[in-house]
C-alpha cells in the first residue's frame, strides 16, 4: 500500500490537496484564504486560512488526516495566512480530537440558521431543510437531488463512491446523525426496480459500514429510513443516529 499526496488545484486563494492510496482517492483537503480589506490608516490584518478536510473511513487513524493538514497548514503559510480556522460540529467529538491534537482550540460558538421558505419535519422528527416545494425546478420535494448532489449545500462527506454518497446530517436532530443516500433519484425504498438489485445491496454495504464506526465509537445506533408519509424528502435515505433527540 502506498501513500502520497497530490495538489489538485491551485489558484491566488484556494488550493486543495488530496491523499491517494495506490492510486485511489482516499481523502481530501481543502483551503481558502480570507483577506480582509485594507482600509488607510488601519493596523495590517491578517489573513486567516480557512480549511475543510475528508477521509474515507476505512484509511482514518493512519496518519492520513495529518499530512493532509501539514499540506494545507504549508500552503497557507507560504501564502502569508497567520492563522488556520475550520468548522466543527460540537457532536464529533472524535473530529474534535483530531484537531485539538494538532493544536487547534475553539474560540467561540459558530450558530447558523438556513432561511428556507417552509420548514420540513416529517412525523419522526428527522428535519430535512432545504426541501423545495413541489413545482419548482428539478424532481419535486427531493432536498438531497435538489441541494447535495447538485453541489448547491456543502456537506461533511464521510464515505463516496460513484453511486453512493454518506454525510453528517446538515441540521442534525441526535449528537450523531448521518445520512446515506444514492446518487441516482429513487424515491423510496419501494421504489427500487429491478435496476435497484445491484444498487440496494452497495447502499445498505455502506450504511453497514458507517453503522459499524458509530457502534464501535459510541457503543450503539439506530439506522432508519422513513416511507410513504413519515417520508419528506423524497428521495431514499438512511438515517444512521445515536444518543438522545436534541433539544
Amino acid at each position: 500500500m502506498t501513500r502520497d499526496l497530490a495538489q489538485n488545484w491551485d489558484d491566488l486563494d484556494q488550493a486543495a490537496f488530496v491523499a491517494l492510496v495506490e492510486g485511489t482517492v482516499v481523502g481530501s483537503v481543502d483551503v481558502r484564504l480570507v483577506r480582509p480589506r485594507t482600509e488607510a490608516g488601519m493596523v495590517k490584518p491578517r489573513v486567516v486560512a480557512d480549511v475543510g478536510i475528508a477521509i474515507l473511513s476505512p484509511y482514518r487513524r493512519q496518519g492520513i488526516g495529518c499530512r493532509l493538514m501539514e499540506a494545507a497548514e504549508g500552503w497557507a503559510r507560504s501564502q502569508g495566512a497567520e492563522t488556520m480556522t475550520l468548522d466543527c460540529h460540537s457532536a464529533n467529538t472524535a473530529a474534535i480530537s483530531f484537531y485539538q491534537s494538532l493544536g487547534y482550540h475553539t474560540t467561540g460558538l459558530l450558530m447558523r440558521k438556513r432561511l428556507e421558505a417552509s420548514d420540513a419535519r416529517d412525523e419522526r422528527g428527522f428535519d430535512h431543510p432545504g426541501a423545495t416545494p413541489v413545482g419548482q425546478s428539478g424532481t419535486g420535494n427531493d432536498f438531497y437531488c435538489q441541494q447535495v448532489l447538485t453541489g448547491r449545500l456543502p456537506v461533511d462527506k464521510v464515505y463516496e463512491t460513484e453511486r453512493v454518497l454518506a454525510f453528517h446530517h446538515t441540521c442534525p436532530a441526535y449528537p450523531v446523525h448521518l445520512v446515506v443516500i444514492p446518487k441516482t433519484h429513487v424515491p423510496s425504498l419501494v421504489d427500487l426496480d429491478t435496476e435497484g438489485d445491484d444498487l440496494l445491496p452497495e447502499l445498505l454495504s455502506a450504511v453497514r459500514m458507517i453503522a459499524a464506526d458509530v457502534v464501535s465509537e459510541h457503543g450503539a445506533c439506530r439506522v432508519v429510513t422513513n416511507l410513504g408519509q413519515y417520508q419528506d424528502s423524497k428521495h431514499l435515505h438512511w438515517h444512521v443516529i445515536f444518543g438522545d433527540r436534541l433539544a
